[in-house]
Parts: structure tokens; C-alpha cells; sequence
């Protein structure tokens, strides 16, 4: 008798996963959230306090990253901290997964190659690949880097950008969403 409730169980098993539905990246912790319920973190790091969340439309999402079919809604986080560290999370929601996931090769597509560095460096941050965008801006009339994680979870895709020279900030940023 136990071992035929061993053999069931082990089928249904093989069934569930066979299927897809024990798959821990089927963005299930995602399900039924919105991107303003996405730029919300709780704990972020390095002392950045949520400012709040400005009206970003899809066009706007197209004007300022890229200009892609699957748009459904975005939404921006503003965090800030006493040391003029500045934070953005954008995350955008795609009609599904493939969407989500051109929208990131395209972006990343209106990068040059760069000639010293490399432009893309791949990460792993909480279990999902992650790229971070190697980039230089003139401030002050000096040239300094900047970085943007970029990245898609299901049908989500999200960005995280600042205004610091150290990627390791935005990095443990991007950790602190959990996505």
C-alpha cells in the first residue's frame, strides 16, 4: 500500500512539473501585482526613502528606453537619500514573457560598443539574469560613469538607474526588489 502512494505521488509530481506549475520562474510572485505595486520596496538600502511615484505612460516608456509592440503599463519609483544619491525603479508590464524579453534586447541594442570597456556585464541577482549597462554621461564638464540594471521577470521588465559612479549601489538596489 505504501509504495503505491509513493508511485502516485511521484506521478503527480512529474505531472506538476512536467506542466510547468512547480516552475519557480513562472513569475507566480508577480501574479496579479501592477507596476505601482512593483516600484514599491520596502527596505531599500544604503538609507534611500521612497519619494513616490510620478505618472509614466507607455509612451513615455517607448520615447525613453525603446519603442516596442507589448507595452501594457509602467510605472517609476523615485528614492533619494541624504547624500544626493538618487534611485530610479521603472518597471513595465509586457502582454508576456517574449515581450518582456525583446523589450530588454532592444534596449540594450541602442548601446554602442564601447571601447575601452566592455558595455554589458551580466549578473546574477536574486536567482535572474541581470544586465548591467555600462555607460558615461558629462557632469560637470567631466565625464563619469553611470549604470543601469536592466532586467525581465516573466512579463515584467525592470530598470533600475541613478546618478552614482558605483554600480555596487545600484546592484544592491536591484537586489532589494526580491524580483
Amino acid at each position: 500500500m505504501k509504495m503505491k502512494l509513493l508511485l502516485i505521488s511521484l506521478a503527480v509530481a512529474a505531472v506538476l512539473i512536467g506542466s510547468g506549475c512547480l516552475d519557480a520562474d513562472n513569475g507566480s510572485e508577480l501574479e496579479g501585482m501592477s507596476p505601482a505595486d512593483l516600484v514599491v520596496v520596502e527596505n531599500p538600502p544604503h538609507e534611500l526613502v521612497y519619494l513616490g511615484s510620478p505618472d509614466v505612460s507607455a509612451e513615455s516608456i517607448a520615447d525613453s528606453y525603446v519603442d516596442v509592440n507589448g507595452i501594457v503599463e509602467a510605472a517609476r519609483g523615485i528614492y533619494q537619500n541624504g547624500n544626493n544619491l538618487d534611485v530610479q525603479l521603472t518597471v513595465v508590464e509586457m502582454e508576456d514573457r517574449r515581450s518582456a524579453e525583446n523589450f530588454v534586447e532592444e534596449y540594450k541594442a541602442t548601446y554602442p560598443e564601447l571601447r575601452n570597456i566592455d558595455r554589458f556585464t551580466e549578473e546574477t541577482i536574486n536567482d535572474q539574469t541581470v544586465t548591467r549597462i555600462n555607460k558615461s554621461t558629462l557632469t560637470g564638464g567631466e565625464r563619469v560613469e553611470r549604470f543601469v540594471y536592466v532586467w525581465n521577470n516573466h512579463n515584467f521588465v525592470i530598470l533600475v538607474e541613478g546618478n552614482t559612479d558605483d554600480h555596487t549601489v545600484l546592484r544592491d538596489f536591484s537586489k532589494s526588489t526580491g524580483y
